[in-house]
């Protein structure tokens, strides 16, 4: 857990709830520097407490639009993903950074698919 990335989490201007606990979740997930937060969709949007909705029946899509948002916004951006290098590669999550004042982000990560 890094303790800027929940302090930078907990202050950014967010959308809405989800958004917010998708953020916080992977600020608590990252190293100390905010890079490298790796959980799964799935694990996301259960962990979060991400149900289903008439318009949006699989939580994991839901993760994905607060995901895109907060990345098309510069708050996370894509990961180094050797940092699941040691997962099968069917199943290796997207990483994720959180863009800390001052922080160390990956910007020449190759930008992984949401899912």
């Amino acid at each position: 857990m890094s303790f800027d990335a929940v302090a930078f989490a907990a202050q950014v201007p967010v959308e809405n709830p989800g958004e917010r606990a998708v953020l916080l979740y992977l600020a608590d997930l990252a190293a100390p520097d905010g890079t490298s937060a790796w959980p799964t969709l799935a694990v996301m949007a259960e962990d979060c407490g991400i149900t289903a909705t008439p318009s949006q029946p699989d939580p994991k899509d839901i993760v994905r639009r607060h995901l895109r948002s907060l990345l098309n916004r510069g708050v996370i951006r894509h990961g180094d993903s050797a940092a699941v290098s040691h997962l099968p590669p069917g199943a290796r999550p997207a990483v994720w950074d959180l863009v800390l004042p001052g922080g160390r982000a990956q910007e020449d990560a190759a930008p992984p698919e949401l899912g």
